[in-house]
């Protein structure tokens, strides 16, 4: 895990510039990623509730070594400032827990799809 480091702070998180210059140092390491644990609102569900989310980089899920069980994760390019696109991936604890394991409840018409902090799931 990297921290960054101000003058006022021995120990802070990496802005959005030292996360590109540690990702650009090949020779240092394998895969970089950036991450930010944060709570969101979950809506059109049963009942609102306040969720722990991360908001992270495309490299999230290679550095972690993990695949998409359905679907797939999100890239780096699709995670660059000003072209990101809110995505959400679920963990399948969450998917069991909060949808029964239901595609159906998941599909439901758009007004009606489950939404965090307003961006349609």
């Amino acid at each position: 895990m990297l921290w960054g480091k101000t003058p006022t702070r021995g120990q802070s998180l990496l802005s959005w510039d030292e996360y590109l210059a540690y990702r650009d140092q090949k020779a240092s390491f394998d895969a970089v990623a950036l991450w930010l644990g944060q709570s969101v609102n979950l809506t059109a569900v049963n009942e609102p509730r306040r969720i722990i989310g991360v908001f992270a980089t495309g490299s999230f899920f290679d550095v972690l070594d993990v695949k998409a069980e359905r679907g797939r994760f999100f890239s780096e390019e699709e995670g660059a400032p000003g072209t990101a696109k809110p995505v959400v991936v679920i963990s399948h604890a969450f998917w069991q827990r909060h949808f029964a394991s239901d595609p159906s409840r998941w599909r439901h018409a758009d007004a009606q799809r489950p939404a965090a902090d307003g961006y349609r799931l």
